[in-house]
């Protein structure tokens, strides 16, 4: 009498191991369901154009959360900062000055109640009618400090230069406006209070926007790495000292003097700042560096610096991002983790383990030139990295990797398609956005209610996975396909492969949906 098997179930005790990623709508996949593309998962998250498609470079995103509740998400697009209106859905230019009047005299005085210039802040008129004979519309002239009052200023055509004398008559309304050097990238930071927006670039330098106006702040450094640390305000990144760390006085964000500087040891030029649980965490090319305030037996306080790490650094000031309670950073070749090795004793250090030790190949291949325009971020449990593997083109990052850190940070990689060029990330709430950086300037939403993508052909392997009894008797093959369709409409070919090693075992069904 033969003996009677009975049928073998297999139990997953680890759930993690026994999905893949989730498919954006809630479901999870099992894990023979991968899709691979070059070796690494393939599975679409989904996006929508978000605005209008743009002409103009636009760079620098951010969302401004006041603490009242009011929210201003920012974008620089060309000369102009810009705001987004949910209500029409479009951008509009934030109007840093106004309305204003102009003297016909030597020299012309121009009057803007709180126009908040500063010494040197660039700026160009308009009129509804005639301009003064002196002032061309749309010509950039520079405010002087000779008469600089927070009501009134003159100007000259040259930085430094002399005043701009008035002369003739004038018709209609004047506006003056502050424009920006075109395509000078921006850092941000909002005080610890939630109030005030600060802003600076490399070239133009800084500013606070509270909601309502914009004020130049001439004697903050011109740095576009800013962040708070013990009630200062510090600033890195600035062109003429790439290698220093400036900080403002004790609750006075924007007033720094000369000597309120320190600069970590080493040639390699600081890549960004982090405020970690009571410590800076200074980011430089080749090294990370801890910093705390400590006081002497003076009692004055100095900034302690501590090297944590001489061997790995980020290779640019967007290449790093808060990942849970850690800090993920691009070295140029690897994704590390920064933050404490021991959570009682307050070690603090790299993690040992690469986190991008999958995607390696592709990494490799980032040429040193593109580091600058590599792009890190984190948003609902998923860490986005943007980077360019063409020499010949580094403003555009032609390759996206996401890693999911719900699932055993498994990597998704997007790349020949419209998801993989991304220059910058930002979100707001659990929505991503992303920037392309090449013509059209295109504003890329993600949305995880979304499944479509720009048309494209996508190819894709699917391996069916055997799973057998313990006596090599019983077995099961998923036999079923998942297709993601842009509008319902797609051209499928679906080639089995019996032996993937034998093209002669093949079998190919070709179809259409949604069209003839």
């Amino acid at each position: 009498m033969p003996l009677k098997k009975t049928k073998f179930s297999i139990i997953q005790d680890s759930m993690v191991e026994a999905i893949d990623i989730d498919d954006s709508r809630g479901r999870s996949v099992p894990i023979n369901m991968n899709f691979v593309e070059n070796g690494y998962l393939s599975k679409d998250t989904g996006f929508s154009l978000f605005g209008a498609t743009e002409t103009t470079e636009i760079h620098s995103m951010f969302q401004f959360d006041k603490k009242n509740g009011t929210s201003y998400m920012i974008r620089a697009k060309g000369t102009k900062l810009q705001v987004y209106s949910t209500g029409s859905g479009l951008w509009t230019d934030m109007v840093w000055g106004g309305t204003s009047t102009i003297t016909i005299a030597t020299p012309g005085v121009v009057t803007k109640t709180g126009h908040g210039f500063g010494v040197n802040s660039k700026i160009v008129f308009s009129t509804t009618g005639a301009l003064p004979t002196g002032i061309t519309a749309g010509t950039t002239y520079y405010v002087i400090a000779t008469g600089l009052t927070a009501d009134a200023f003159q100007f000259s055509t040259t930085l430094g230069g002399g005043a701009v004398a008035t002369s003739g008559t004038q018709s209609g309304t004047h506006t003056v406006q502050k424009i920006f050097t075109d395509g000078i990238r921006f850092g941000w930071i909002v005080d610890s209070a939630g109030d005030i927006l600060y802003g600076s670039n490399t070239t133009d330098g800084a500013f606070t926007f509270d909601g309502t106006n914009f004020v130049d702040k001439t004697s903050m450094p011109k740095g576009n790495i800013l962040e708070i640390f013990e009630d200062k305000l510090y600033v890195a990144g600035v062109t003429a000292e790439p290698r220093s760390v400036y900080y403002s006085n004790s609750g006075n964000l924007s007033t720094f003097t000369g000597t309120d500087v320190f600069k970590p040891l080493g040639t390699d030029e600081i890549t960004g700042l982090k405020n970690y649980y009571g410590f800076l965490i200074v980011f430089k090319k080749k090294s990370i560096w801890k910093v705390t305030r400590v006081q002497d037996t003076s009692g004055t306080y100095y900034n302690k610096q501590e090297l944590q790490s001489g061997n790995y650094g980020a290779c640019s000031r967007n290449a790093i991002t808060w990942v849970e309670n850690d800090i993920w950073f691009f070295t140029g070749r690897e994704v590390r983790a920064f933050g404490f090795k021991d959570q009682q004793t307050g070690v603090l250090g790299v993690n040992t383990s690469v986190i991008s030790e999958p995607i390696k190949e592709t990494l490799y291949l980032v040429p040193e030139a593109n580091y600058p325009y590599v792009n890190v971020w984190y948003c609902n449990r998923r860490f986005y990295l943007a980077v360019s593997v063409t020499p010949s083109t580094p403003l555009v990052n032609e390759v996206t990797f996401v890693c999911h850190t719900m699932y055993s940070n498994a990597w998704t990689k997007y790349s020949g398609r419209d998801k993989g060029r991304v220059s910058q990330f930002y979100s707001v709430g659990i929505i991503m956005y992303s920037i392309k950086n090449a013509t059209p300037y295109v504003v890329l939403k993600w949305d995880n209610t979304l499944l479509n993508d720009n048309g494209g052909a996508v190819n894709g392997i699917v391996t069916f996975k055997k799973i057998e009894d313990k006596d090599f008797n019983l077995f099961n093959i998923y036999r079923y396909v998942d297709l993601m369709l842009q509008n319902l409409v797609g051209h499928i070919r679906v080639t089995i492969y019996q032996d993937k090693s034998d093209l002669r075992t093949s079998q190919t069904k070709e179809f259409v949906i949604g069209q003839s």
